[in-house]
């Protein structure tokens, strides 16, 4: 689910007036959320385009920090399946 996302881009509305990074996000504008890219980041994965069941322990999970694995999408929205996997 990481290498190959179910939904690899998830569409979100910004509620409010924010800002990402150098990026103005106004009220009301578009966001698409891409897991394909941020399941592959090197800042987060080491080796990111290997499949290694090893990685994934307890430990490796909680120092992700949130957003970065989000294979059910999150917030309000989140799939009722991550209950089940």
């Amino acid at each position: 689910m990481r290498l190959y996302p179910l939904v690899p881009l998830m569409g979100r509305q910004a509620a409010v007036d924010s800002q990402i990074g150098d990026y103005e996000i106004p009220q009301g504008m578009a966001i698409m959320i891409s897991q394909w890219v941020m399941h592959r980041h090197p800042k987060y994965f080491e080796n990111p385009e290997a499949f290694q069941l090893e990685r994934w322990t307890q430990e490796f999970e909680k120092q992700l920090p949130k957003g970065v694995y989000i294979p059910f999408g999150d917030g309000p929205r989140i799939c009722i399946g991550k209950g089940f996997a």
